[in-house]
């Protein structure tokens, strides 16, 4: 049986987190800025300042493992909560044998309420990872779908065919397609203009509660949270648009490119 104990982390832990995370196969791949970034936007720099991460440390002091909970402030029917974002669960696979999931898993239950976090969620791709989460009494809420439209359709064609020779062949079919699907997209609508954002500021704030008020449950946002979630990061290279009309924001997109 491994020798371990589980604390908080710190940032001393950041460089062998980033390192833990690029051993396991199931994420996709990151660059070590870019989550040092990411990390460090989301925990140490959270505007609810609630700070909760944990590390599993070997006797060799290694960190195998890694779990964090995010505060976001949440509207219900206007009252306001705050919902701690259970996220970024790494195990090392030579230690997966091992119960440091469910011990990690506890303790953040145990104590997250006791950092003033209404309650607890999180979001998952992987069903063996709902399935340990139901275990612990987290309850199915829902499924959330993702929407994509592929435009480098030889792209995707290489991915999934391996003949060569079909990929040239079929190659200027798909270049052709590729030219409709541009040609597809949405023409501009009269009186709309759309600008694109460097920042956040108050002028957003009317929409997004005049927006809010329409769902018995949301996350809250506003000019405050859209800069510490998208702006804030330099490393994840969001773009943020409005859309106005007759000078009022009556729309918002934040797009990121990613690799999928």
């Amino acid at each position: 049986m491994v020798e371990y104990i589980i604390r908080e982390a710190n940032d001393d832990d950041i460089p062998d987190i980033v390192n833990l995370r690029q051993r396991i196969k199931e994420f996709q791949p990151i660059g070590k800025e870019e989550y040092i970034s990411f990390w460090k936007s989301w925990i140490k720099e959270n505007p609810c300042s609630i700070q909760k991460a944990l590390v599993a440390v070997d006797d060799q002091k290694r960190i195998i493992a890694h779990y964090a909970i995010v505060p976001f402030k949440f509207l219900k029917n206007g009252e306001a909560l705050v919902g701690g974002f259970i996220c970024q669960l790494m195990v090392d696979k030579d230690f997966r044998h091992e119960l440091i999931f469910p011990k990690i898993v506890l303790r953040l239950l145990r104590e997250y309420k006791g950092l003033g976090i209404d309650f607890a969620y999180s979001l998952s791709s992987r069903s063996e990872v709902v399935k340990a989460h139901q275990a612990f009494g987290f309850c199915k809420v829902g499924v959330l779908s993702v929407y994509a439209r592929p435009y480098k359709l030889a792209n995707l064609a290489q991915h999934l065919i391996k003949n060569k020779l079909l990929n040239i062949i079929i190659r200027p079919v798909l270049s052709i397609a590729e030219n409709v699907l541009r040609l597809k997209r949405c023409t501009n609508v009269r009186g709309l203009v759309v600008e694109e954002m460097s920042k956040f500021d108050a002028t957003i704030d009317p929409f997004l509660t005049k927006v809010q008020k329409h769902f018995p449950y949301c996350a809250l946002r506003n000019s405050a949270t859209l800069n510490w979630r998208t702006l804030h990061s330099s490393a994840r290279k969001y773009k943020a648009m409005v859309v106005k009309e007759e000078g009022d924001i009556v729309g918002c997109l934040i797009l990121r490119h990613m690799k999928m």
